[in-house]
Parts: structure tokens; C-alpha cells; sequence
């Protein structure tokens, strides 16, 4: 009988049959669940950044058909169709916006599982895990920026180069060719991997071809001997490239790294055009006296437009374009034609399309392929961003990505040290030669050949990265190859980015990819062990105590003791002493436990457990800069970073809009009842990140730099820049609030030196300050007074504004009559001296004013570059000054430029503030210069450092005792110094807490001693006594905004009250010496009743006011009241 089975269908499977379900794919499962929640979560909560919201506006632009043009400022097209793309499918909104990004994001966590047979399958997940914990990629993966595209296409480049490898086969040269042109398309970082990529290709086909060829470890001991002798090694070379040349073509296309090459290379040259113009401009310098191809023109970006009309320019630039194209295309045919047109075809149809906008801008191939690298190399001297060289290695990665860093570094010092002898000599002798290039040859070279000498440093750069392959590759150890290759990667992004010119916090995405993919490799091979075996013998409690002995450690270095008998000094100190008996206990357990361990066992487990710890801090600080403070200025991993404010302001303009709505249709508001249809006016100053915000309101109005009347627009917002131009056609019809626009983080660690770095390291207090803005993000500068701040202006018509803030108290149609308004009086000049021009009592923004015992007035002229003295009837006397030359470091004594402050002494000299030379004149009453002080130096707020140095001084105030006392505006303070210059004192610093200042002007003594001080952009005057001791504050409804020409200054009458200028609301205020309004006077306008921008006031020995009505070109004279 014939036995038959019946057939299982899929029906009959049990599910989990279907899968093969192992605990790599669950936990690479579970990361990327993470990864969702961690790139999805609230995308819309932080405000748009400067830069994100061009990003987002052009491609909203071309979502609504508006069109899309390649500008290589912001980078390649990829983004911005990706973007569009986006909203055609889910709309245009604040999270759509960020959602390919995010997508993105996710894709890069899981792209390691590809990586798992030279990762490792411990690697693989490592490395995921590190990308999903990085606080940098979790931050850039929530944002609209290119950086997290290029480094999806520069990872997918890495994996086709490793599976050409394992498999040699054609499919993997056809991804890499369709990858770089994405890449290309994107971002021009795809240089700086393409070179690196190019590097390691170009070194392992170099050892490879040579290997079978001669005896390496003879041929790198003659390098090492030759690199002592560099002709000899050029001897060499050259011997060897005849011969390199004689061989078939057929050897080379054995090696995998050369046919990879030579898609890297084919593709690449004709984009590399721009560096070749560079590099022939000397030569041709030297042949035409003119320069090949300025490459400054890269910096118009419609390059096109900037060279048509330059026949012979057009015609070297299409002619070398393309003769690369066609030399590239020849090489690509001679390697291997129809694998190489396949590869052209698959490169250049992206291209193409993706930078003409699918055919729809034909300048943009142009310009994708001039443009992109040669926009970038005119950039290279403007280092945008102004960071030092240091910026990612010692701010950055420390900062956020500390684990990777310290991971990667490490294990690529432990894998050097673990190569054969003669790789370590190799290293040493390029080392040898790059030392002596940078710090003996070069500054040799410089002076005589200053374009050499710098052409020269991407040579030695290559040279370096080239060290790094020769130190790991082992051509006898397949494995090698990938470790070689991360290495390659890790140097190279950590040497190029510190040496390129702009530097950007979202930049360190391309420094943190290679480090997590070197760490998560090296932990792989770290976590190796029987760890059974080693917690039976104690590792747990080894594990526990090391993580205590670092906070220990933590506690001894940023606790200040023996400091005094105070309450917090003693908790100082106990907790010192406390932490150091703990210590030493830890300390001693540490010691007997390792006893049980060899030396290699111990430096796993306790490796293991720092990895652990710093995971967790990863942790953290991903959590701080995605999720607590995105948008925040204490977090340095953001840049021109929209405040939280501009959503805030956002969410009125649509509540406001909703009850505008609610009202009856014949209301005086009556408008649309759909929302975007208020009226919103906005400038040129606030118009970033406002035009994506304000992308769908129909009847947002944009006047730009030039308001122009009539301004009926429920809403008004304006940056400083054009506020005092539109306060005019406001009136008093609106109320203000200021917000927050953009913002960046502080930048303290720039002019970094060594005596700055010992200081760190051997000052408690400053270890302290480091500590807690490392750990704590937290400074000594308040969020509401934040230093790098760029504010707008929020005006709301006062007929509507109850509607908008009634939650917080009704605010009624007609103002209740205030204090200032109830002593607003009229009060004319008795006359005026002066008008516009260049001659004798004449001006051009008279700034200050000052008067001698005699009763003679001073005037500072101050863009006449000059001061023009008059006598008691303003007969004029003399003059002296001329303007400074421009870009003179020290220029000459008696030159200035723009005076804002001066004093006389009770002995006829005169003090004048040179305020943008950054230094103090003094000459006497006949204008003979006596001496000078001070240079150009930031501060950064810090009061009681380099008293020599000033930023903007605005006033100078005389004491009893002929000392001076000097505004230093820039820096935040008050300076004291005797007659002759010599630092006294230092008061203030910068902040809003009571003798703190921000932006502080007008100084005055009383003939009490007393001293008065304009904190401008903190809206008081603070008082203090004769030694600086706060004696009283007091706020003033004047000073709004933060533009250059308001800039209030202050004098005390013989009664002890206090005039103050308001420049921007051109007026004047009349105080008790306790603060209380005594008059108002004064409006803009031209006749002896008003004011144009009122600077500097000063009285005279009878109590007549002078007043500085510097944009009427005046100098007015009020008679004592």
C-alpha cells in the first residue's frame, strides 16, 4: 500500500517558522524601534534654524511650482527635491519638513548589520547603538540639513567598495557609481570622502601591485631609509613609475582597488576642474601676469552669469572643463569601456537631473559641476564661522561625542602599536618629514613663496592619511584591510575638517561616523572573554568600584577647599576630605581585587565598565541637545539657532488671527475667517526664519530694509537694523515686546593657549565652571541676557492687542496716560551751532560733547574724524584729527575712527574715546596729542582681566581725583584709570544681576562722588558710590532695541538730577538723583523743539544743558531750567 504524505501549505507553517528570528535581529530590531521613537518624537517643538529654514522654504517653492535653482551656498539639490517630495506626499508643516531627515536617520542606524562580517556581529550592533545614542547624529537627524544624506550615500559607497572586494563583481562598481553621484548631488563634504576613499584605494593597490613585485619588508625599510633622504626616495619613485607604466593594463584591473579607483577618479575629475584653475594661477601668474581663473568668482553664485560676458574667461574655463571630461572618459575606456559607459550612464543621469532640476534649469549642470567645488575653495579663506583649528578635537567631540572619540582614538593607537616593527617605522619616518615640513621647511617657504606653501599643505594632509593606511595595513592579513580602511577614514575626517576653513557644528556628523564605526569595530574585539569566569572571580565588584573612583575624582577636582570659615567654604572643604578618605578606601579595594586579574583582564573589565559609563553620559547629553534644550544656546551643538521665542511669537500671530475671526463681520478688524489671512508686516532683519513661518499667510507683507507708510498691519516684526527707520510710521499706535530671533552658543574657548589650559587644569574654580557647563550645560550668563543673541521686535496695533494678550490681563484700546507721558513737556533750544559739512564748525554726526572750566565746548565730530573746539559763545577755535587709515593694526596717534566719548580735566587736557581703534587720546586744550592706551580685545564679559584691552569704549567721566572712568561697551564695563593710564580698577562684567551691565554707555559723576551708568540694552541706570559699591537701580521706558546708533549717554547737573539721551525715540529724560521722572521733552523732527538721534549731553558751570543732535548735524543749548 502506497503511503502518501500530505502537502503543508503556507497556511499550515507556524509564524514564527517563516523567520529566522536569532537574538542579533531582535536586538537590531529593538535599537531600530528606538531609533523611530528617538527621530520621530516631537519634530516640530524646535524652532527652525537660520540656514533650515532656507532649506525648507526653497523647497517649498518648488513644492508649490515656484521652481528650484542650484546655488552652491546652500549646498546640492538632493535635499530640497527629498523635501519637496515629502510634502507632495504628506503636506508642507513643521514635522514633514524634518520627516525625510528623520527617515534617514533611521536608515543609518541600521546600516551596520550590512557592515557585520568586518564589524563583527557584536560590531554590527555596537555600532548601531552608538549611532542611535550619538548626540550629534540624534540632533542633525531631527533637523533639515544635507549632513545626514551625504552620510547615508557615503556609507552605502563604504559597503559597495567591501562587498567589490569580497565578491568582484560589476554590480558593486554600478552601486558605487550611482551612489557617489548621489552623494555629489547633495553635499560637497563628498569631496573630502571621496578623497580619503581615493587614498585607501590608491595604498592598497600600491601594496598589492608591489607585493608579488619585490621584498616589502625590504622595500618599507629602503622607504624608511629614503624618506632620511628625500631625493634618493624621488630616485626611486621614479624608477618604479617607468616601470609601473611599461605593464600591461590587464595586471592592474586584478586588483579590486584599482578598477574601484578608477570609478572614483573618472567621475570626480571634470567636478575637480575649479581645483585645477587653482592650482594653474600661479603659473600662469608667473607667465601672463594675471591669474588663470580668479577663484574668488566661485563666491557669485550664478556662476554662469559672472563669467558669459568674459569671452576669453569662458573659453579657458569650457576649454580645461572640457578636456577633463574627455581625459576621463578616455582613462574610463581604455580600463574597461562597457563597464565604464554603464557606470557613466548610471553616475551622470542623476547628476544631471537632479542639478538642472529634472531639465528644468540647464544652468544648474554648470554650476553642480564648476560650482559646487569651486564656491567652496573661494570660501576657504573666509573660514566661515570664525572657529579655531582646534574646534572639533578639543570642543565638539569632548563635548558630545566624547565616547566614540576616546574609543576610536585609542583602539587606533592600540592597533598601531600592535603591527609589525616595520610598519612602526614607516610611520615614523613620514612623521619625521611632516614635522619638519610644518615647523622648519614651510615658515621657510612662506615668505618667499606664500601660494606654494600653502598648495603644499593638502599634499602633506594626503600624506598623513596615507600614514594612517601604511600604519595598519598588513598585506599577509585579509583582515587588516577593513581596519585599514576605518583608520584611513578616522584620520583623514579628523585632519581635514580641523584644516578647513569653515567649521559648523553640524559638521562633526562626518567626524562622528567614522569614530562610531572605529569604536564599535574595536569593542567587538574588546568584549571577547569568558565573563562568567571573570565575575566568579570579582569583576562585578571591580565594575562597581572603578565608576566610583571616577566620581570621586570628579569631586576632588571641582571642590575648592581650605578656602575659609564660611558656611558653603566648610562644605567645600568637608566634602574634599570626604571624597578623599573615599578615595583612597576605593583606592586600596581596587588594588587587592585586581590581584586576582592578569594585567589584560584588568584593563578589560575596567574598559568595559568606562565604555558603560560613558554610554550613559552619551546618553544624557543626547537627551539635553535633542530633546530638553534643542533650541537653546547652552547647547553648543547648535549655530544661528532660531529661540524658542519665534514659535511663541508664531502661536499669537494664530491665536491672534482665530479672534480677529471670532468677531462680528461689521467690527473694525473684520477680516477673513480662515487663519493665515492677518496681515503681518516683516523686514530683511527678521525675514529668517519668519518666511517659512509665515509661508501660507497670503497677506504677510515683506517691506524689507525700507519701510514706507501706510503700516496697518495688525502685526508688525523688525530686526534692529531697521527699527529706528520704522518707529516713524508706527507712531505710538503699537505695543512692543521683544523677542529672541537667532542665537549661538558662547564661545569661550577660542584664543585657547597654553596658559588658558594650565589654568583650567589648576584652578578649582574654573576646573568647576568647566565641569558644570560640560556636565550641566549650564553658564554664568542668564538665557535673558544672553551675549550672542540677535533680537526682533514683536508689534501688536494696540486696537487689537487685547484680543492677543487678554489671558494675561486686559489691555485696554486707549492707554492709560503714564508716568512719562504726564511729564512730557515742550522745551526749546535757545539756539543751535552747527550744520552738515566738512569746514570749520560745521559736522557729520557730532556724538559727544565736552566743556572746559572756561566754559569752552569740545565737540566730537566724530565722522569728520575729528574734534573742533569752540569758545563759550561757540565761536569756533580749532580743530584737530584726521581719519584713521583703513586695515592699520596701531594707527597713528591724532587719526580716529568715530569718536563717541570725551572729557576734560580740571587742567585743560583732553580725553577722546577712538572708539573702533579700541584706545584712549589724551591731548592738550590746544589738540597736541599727549599719549594713548588700550588695543582691540574681547573680553567675553569678564570684568577683572586685560584692563588694556577695550571693545568700543563709548564714554569717559572724571572723578574728584582726575581719574577716569570708561565704558568699555563691548566688554560689558567699567574701567578706571589715572591721568596717565594706568589701570585702577575694573568694575562690572556682563550679566543682569545689580553692577553687572549689558552694553553700558553714558557714565557720569555728581559732586557727591556718585556714579551714574547707562545699562543700555538691561533698560536702568545703576547708581554707585565713589568706591563702585550699588547704591540704587532704576528701569527707564527708553532705549528699545539694539541698533549701533542707539547709544544713550547721561550728565548730572549740579543738583544731583540726571539727563539722559533716548537717541531712537529722540527725546530726552530729565531723573531726581532717586529715579523719579521729572520731564520729557523733545521729538523727531528738525526745529529747536526736536531731535534727531540726541547722543551725548553735558552741562555747563551756569546749568546749561548741551545736547548732541547728531542727525540733525547740531550741537543744542538749553538754558538751566
Amino acid at each position: 500500500m502506497e503511503v502518501t504524505t500530505e502537502r503543508k501549505t503556507l497556511l499550515d507553517q507556524p509564524l514564527f517558522s517563516l523567520f529566522k528570528l536569532d537574538w542579533d535581529r531582535v536586538i537590531l530590531l529593538a535599537i531600530i524601534l528606538l531609533a523611530i521613537a528617538t527621530r520621530l518624537w516631537d519634530l516640530d517643538v524646535r524652532s527652525y534654524n537660520h540656514d533650515e529654514s532656507i532649506h525648507t522654504d526653497w523647497s517649498w517653492n518648488l513644492y508649490t511650482g515656484r521652481g528650484y535653482q542650484h546655488n552652491p551656498i546652500y549646498h546640492g539639490p538632493f535635499l530640497y527635491l527629498a523635501t519637496a517630495a515629502t510634502f507632495v506626499l504628506f503636506g508642507d508643516n513643521d514635522v514633514t519638513a524634518r520627516l525625510p531627515n528623520a527617515f534617514v536617520g533611521i536608515i543609518l542606524i541600521a546600516l551596520p548589520w550590512f557592515f557585520r562580517k568586518w564589524l563583527g556581529r557584536k560590531g554590527a550592533l555596537v555600532t548601531s547603538a552608538l549611532l542611535l545614542i550619538s548626540p550629534v547624529i540624534t540632533y542633525y537627524s531631527r533637523f533639515n540639513r544635507h549632513d545626514i544624506y551625504v552620510e547615508l550615500f557615503v556609507l552605502l559607497m563604504a559597503l559597495a567598495i567591501f562587498k567589490y572586494f569580497e565578491e568582484r563583481t560589476d554590480k558593486w562598481l554600478y552601486a558605487s557609481a550611482v551612489f557617489l553621484a548621489l552623494a555629489y548631488t547633495t553635499m560637497e563634504t563628498t569631496f573630502i570622502f571621496v578623497a580619503i576613499f581615493a587614498i585607501f584605494l590608491c595604498g592598497h593597490f600600491t601594496i598589492e601591485y608591489l607585493r608579488p613585485r619585490v621584498n616589502w619588508s625590504q622595500f618599507a625599510l629602503g622607504l624608511f631609509a629614503a624618506l632620511l633622504g628625500i631625493p634618493f626616495f624621488g630616485l626611486f619613485v621614479a624608477t618604479r613609475a617607468l616601470g609601473f607604466f611599461r605593464q600591461s593594463g590587464d595586471e592592474y584591473r586584478e586588483i579590486p582597488s584599482f578598477n574601484l579607483a578608477m570609478i572614483f577618479s573618472t567621475f570626480s575629475l571634470p567636478l575637480l576642474t575649479p581645483a585645477l584653475f587653482y592650482a594653474l594661477n600661479p603659473i600662469w601668474q608667473r607667465l601672463f601676469q594675471q591669474d588663470f581663473l580668479t577663484i574668488a568668482v566661485f563666491a557669485d553664485a550664478n556662476i554662469i552669469l559672472s563669467l558669459v560676458n568674459q569671452p576669453d574667461i569662458v573659453f579657458r574655463v569650457l576649454g580645461l572643463t572640457v578636456a577633463m571630461i574627455l581625459f576621463a572618459a578616455l582613462l574610463g575606456i581604455w580600463w574597461r569601456a562597457r563597464v565604464w559607459l554603464i557606470c557613466a550612464a548610471l553616475f551622470w543621469i542623476p547628476f544631471i537631473l537632479f542639478f538642472t532640476t529634472v531639465l528644468t534649469n540647464g544652468a544648474g549642470f554648470f554650476s553642480g559641476l564648476l560650482g559646487s567645488l569651486g564656491y567652496w575653495l573661494s570660501q576657504q579663506g573666509v573660514a566661515r564661522g570664525g572657529q579655531p583649528s582646534y574646534y572639533y578635537l578639543l570642543v565638539q567631540l569632548p563635548l558630545y561625542e566624547f565616547l566614540p572619540y576616546l574609543v576610536g582614538v585609542i583602539s587606533i593607537f592600540w592597533y598601531w602599536f600592535k603591527q609589525r616593527t616595520i610598519h612602526l617605522l614607516v610611520v615614523l619616518g613620514w612623521f619625521m618629514w611632516i614635522i619638519a615640513y610644518f615647523f622648519a621647511i614651510r615658515p621657510l617657504l612662506a615668505p618667499a613663496a606664500p601660494t606654494l606653501a600653502d598648495q603644499l599643505v593638502p599634499a602633506f594632509i594626503a600624506l598623513l592619511i596615507l600614514l594612517a593606511f601604511f600604519a595598519t595595513y598588513d598585506s599577509e592579513n585579509p583582515a587588516s584591510l577593513f581596519a585599514s580602511f576605518l583608520f584611513t577614514w578616522v584620520v583623514g575626517a579628523l585632519i581635514i575638517f580641523s584644516w578647513a576653513g569653515e567649521k559648523m557644528p553640524w559638521l562633526t556628523v562626518h567626524l562622528t561616523m567614522p569614530l562610531a564605526f572605529a569604536s564599535g569595530w574595536a569593542i567587538d574585539k574588546l568584549i571577547v572573554a569568558d565573563w562568567r569566569d571573570l565575575f566568579q572571580r570579582g569583576a562585578a565588584w571591580l565594575a562597581a568600584l572603578v565608576p566610583l573612583a571616577l566620581v570621586l575624582l570628579i569631586a576632588l577636582a571641582t571642590n575648592q577647599p581650605f578656602q575659609g570659615v564660611s558656611i558653603e567654604q566648610l562644605g567645600a572643604t568637608n566634602a574634599f576630605v570626604i571624597s578623599l578618605v573615599m578615595l583612597v578606601g576605593v583606592g586600596v579595594a581596587i588594588y587587592f581585587i585586581s590581584k586576582r586579574f592578569s594585567a589584560q583582564e584588568f584593563l578589560r573589565v575596567t574598559s568595559v565598565m568606562a565604555i558603560l559609563l560613558l554610554t550613559a553620559l552619551t546618553i544624557r547629553a543626547a537627551t539635553l541637545a535633542a530633546f530638553v534644550n534643542p533650541d537653546v544656546a547652552v547647547e553648543t551643538i547648535i549655530y544661528a539657532q532660531g529661540s524658542p521665542d519665534v514659535p511663541i511669537a508664531m502661536r499669537e500671530i494664530e491665536e491672534l488671527s482665530r479672534r480677529l475671526c471670532a468677531q462680528t463681520a461689521s467690527g473694525k478688524n473684520q477680516i477673513q475667517c480662515e487663519n493665515g489671512t492677518i496681515k503681518v508686516a516683516y523686514d530683511d532683519d527678521s525675514s529668517w526664519p519668519f518666511v517659512w513661518y509665515l509661508r501660507n499667510y497670503r497677506n504677510a507683507q515683506y517691506y524689507g530694509g525700507s519701510p514706507g507708510a501706510p503700516f496697518d498691519a495688525p502685526v508688525v516684526i523688525v530686526g534692529p537694523k531697521n527699527e529706528e527707520a520704522i518707529k516713524p510710521f508706527l507712531g505710538t499706535r503699537y505695543t512692543r515686546r521683544q523677542y529672541k530671533l537667532i542665537w549661538w552658543p558662547l564661545e569661550g574657548y577660542k584664543d585657547l593657549s597654553l596658559d588658558r589650559v594650565w589654568s583650567y587644569l589648576t584652578n578649582p574654580e574654573e576646573r568647576s565652571a568647566l565641569f558644570t557647563a560640560w556636565f550641566y550645560h549650564r553658564y554664568k550668563e542668564s538665557l535673558n541676557a544672553w551675549p550672542y543673541v540677535h533680537n526682533f521686535s514683536f508689534y501688536v496695533r494696540k486696537d487689537v492687542a487685547n484680543l492677543l494678550w487678554s489671558y494675561g490681563g486686559t489691555v485696554p484700546n486707549q492707554p492709560v496716560e503714564d508716568e512719562y507721558a504726564k511729564k512730557t513737556i515742550q522745551i526749546p533750544a535757545t539756539r543751535a551751532l552747527g550744520a552738515q559739512g566738512v569746514g570749520n564748525g560745521q559736522f557729520n554726526f557730532p556724538r559727544n560733547i565736552a566743556l572746559d572750566a572756561q566754559g569752552n565746548l569740545y565737540v566730537a565730530d566724530s565722522d569728520n574724524a575729528r574734534v573742533q573746539k569752540f569758545d563759550a559763545n561757540g565761536k569756533f577755535l580749532l580743530a584737530w584729527g584726521t581719519k584713521s587709515p583703513d586695515n592699520v593694526p596701531n594707527p597713528p596717534p591724532g587719526t580716529f575712527t568715530q569718536i563717541w566719548g570725551m572729557a576734560v580735566d580740571k587742567n585743560g587736557n583732553v580725553y577722546v574715546t577712538d572708539t573702533w581703534n579700541h584706545r584712549i587720546q589724551k591731548f592738550d586744550a590746544n589738540g597736541k596729542f599727549l599719549k594713548m592706551w588700550g588695543t582691540n580685545g574681547d573680553t567675553r564679559g569678564i570684568a577683572n582681566i586685560d584692563p588694556d584691552k577695550f571693545y568700543g569704549p563709548r564714554a569717559i567721566a572724571l572723578d574728584a581725583q582726575n581719574n577716569l572712568l570708561i565704558t568699555d561697551t563691548g566688554n560689558k564695563r567699567v574701567l578706571k584709570f589715572t591721568a596717565d593710564g594706568v589701570p585702577l580698577a575694573q568694575y562690572g562684567g556682563f550679566g543682569s544681576e545689580i553692577g553687572l551691565f549689558q552694553e553700558p554707555v553714558g557714565i557720569a559723576v555728581d559732586a557727591q562722588g556718585n556714579v551714574y551708568v547707562a545699562d543700555t540694552w538691561n533698560q536702568r541706570i545703576q547708581k554707585f558710590d565713589a568706591n563702585f559699591n550699588f547704591i540704587a537701580q532704576w528701569q527707564v521706558q527708553a532705549w528699545e532695541g539694539q541698533a549701533v546708533l542707539n547709544k544713550p549717554y547721561l550728565a548730572v547737573d549740579a543738583d544731583g538730577n540726571i539727563v539722559i539721551s533716548d537717541p531712537e525715540q529722540h527725546r530726552l529724560i530729565k531723573y531726581s538723583s532717586d529715579g523719579k521722572v521729572q520731564a520729557v521733552w523733545g521729538a523727531l523732527g528738525s526745529d529747536l523743539n526736536s531731535f534727531n538721534l540726541p547722543t551725548g549731553v553735558a552741562f555747563d558751570a551756569k546749568g546749561n544743558l548741551y545736547v548732541a543732535d547728531s542727525g540733525n548735524q547740531r550741537i543744542l543749548i538749553f538754558n538751566k531750567q
